[in-house]
């Protein structure tokens, strides 16, 4: 938990820098952000690289937690069901992914009677969520860095004004 936490708490950092509203810019429109001057192929590679850093870190913990690791339990299926929890709780949007990741884990565990099914039952949401819902169960809302920069700003003028 604590090496998710700080991966967490890196990753947010990251996406309120430059390198984060590059992103950003380049996930909504790649043209204009390359007509703007984000260099669009650095920081796709930069993107890359971290998800693989990311990726590899998550194998490594695994591994060291199962102690045996094969290529048999990484099939399509699971790769699917991990596009499914991102596609289902909102992409571009961390705490998103990871409710809709825990929804996918959750689901066929506690209704067992429905496990065999999951597949087409997690396919019909993903149908579902993108007709009516097409940003998933939480979308990215870019409007909370500018309200964390403006509470940022106000706690930094109340602690200046009450240190006077």
């Amino acid at each position: 938990m604590t090496i998710i936490i700080v991966i967490l708490l890196l990753v947010g950092n990251l996406e309120r820098s430059r390198v984060g509203r590059a992103w950003i810019a380049i996930r909504e429109d790649e043209d204009a952000a390359e007509i703007m001057g984000v260099p669009t192929f650095k920081y796709k590679v930069w993107a890359f690289a971290i998800g693989a850093g990311v990726g590899g870190l998550s194998g490594a913990l695994f591994a060291g937690q199962v102690g045996f690791v094969n290529n048999q339990k990484f099939d399509v299926q699971t790769s699917i069901l991990f596009l499914a929890a991102v596609v289902l709780g909102g992409a571009g949007n961390k705490v998103g992914a990871m409710i809709g990741g825990a929804i996918v884990a959750y689901i066929p565990l506690r209704f067992t009677a429905i496990a065999d099914y999951k597949y087409l039952i997690f396919g019909i949401a993903l149908v579902l969520i993108m007709i009516f819902r097409s940003q998933g169960l939480f979308p990215a809302r870019q409007k909370l860095l500018a309200y964390g920069r403006l509470a940022y700003r106000r706690v930094a003028q109340t602690a200046k004004g009450g240190a006077r």
